[in-house]
């Protein structure tokens, strides 16, 4: 009856889905043509279905600020259309997939989640990422040197990770970037707070 409907913006309207209905209703995946699914502040207590990659022609997912729970499922990164991508706040968990790299994404926003691992080093081949917030999670290890070559990075916000470290020399002339979880600092722009032991030699960070 909506096969053709293409864009579906129920935010912030948890009474659409019903309260007694908590999960995603499994007709939402026969719209086959949507290119813009908005769900968030909607009492979502899910985890993402493996069927979200039925919506083949997606370009916007927006589920910010709900109870989903779980891992992303692989089905996700294989939306090549995929361009805004916002999962934050939640209780998502596990690793950010390698496939990240099958999509178009301009926004990726998945901070304050519980994902854990390290960033895969295929974040680089997103050449036309604009915004990457992967702040509050658990993720750790070396920052891949391929996030330099986002050339089109204007907002970067790692803060508040479990223990990241690495260089992010060549990012600065061109990105906003929130690396540091010292909330005392005063920082020059481009930075608003600093995480440790992230580098950036060309980021300038002044004490009391």
């Amino acid at each position: 009856k909506c096969s053709q409907l293409e864009y579906l913006r129920l935010g912030d309207n948890p009474w659409v889905l019903g309260m007694e209905n908590k999960g995603f209703p499994s007709s939402l995946f026969e719209l086959t043509n949507l290119k813009e699914l908005q769900l968030y502040r909607s009492f979502l207590q899910a985890s993402i279905p493996s069927s979200i990659g039925r919506l083949t022609r997606l370009e916007v997912l927006q589920l910010t600020s709900n109870k989903i729970y779980g891992s992303i499922p692989s089905q996700l990164w294989d939306l090549s259309t995929l361009q805004f991508l916002d999962l934050g706040f939640n209780d998502i968990e596990g690793e950010i997939s390698s496939s990240i790299s099958n999509t178009n994404l301009t926004h990726l926003l998945l901070g304050t989640n519980i994902l854990e691992g390290t960033l895969p080093s295929q974040i680089g081949e997103l050449t036309n990422l604009v915004q990457l917030d992967l702040s509050s999670n658990y993720l750790s290890g070396a920052v891949p040197n391929e996030l330099i070559s986002l050339s089109n990075l204007a907002a970067l916000d790692l803060s508040f990770n479990f223990d990241l470290s690495g260089s992010l020399d060549g990012l600065c002339n061109s990105t906003m970037m929130i690396l540091q979880n010292d909330t005392d600092a005063t920082i020059e722009t481009p930075l608003f707070f600093a995480s440790e032991p992230l580098v950036c030699s060309c980021c300038t960070r002044i004490k009391d």
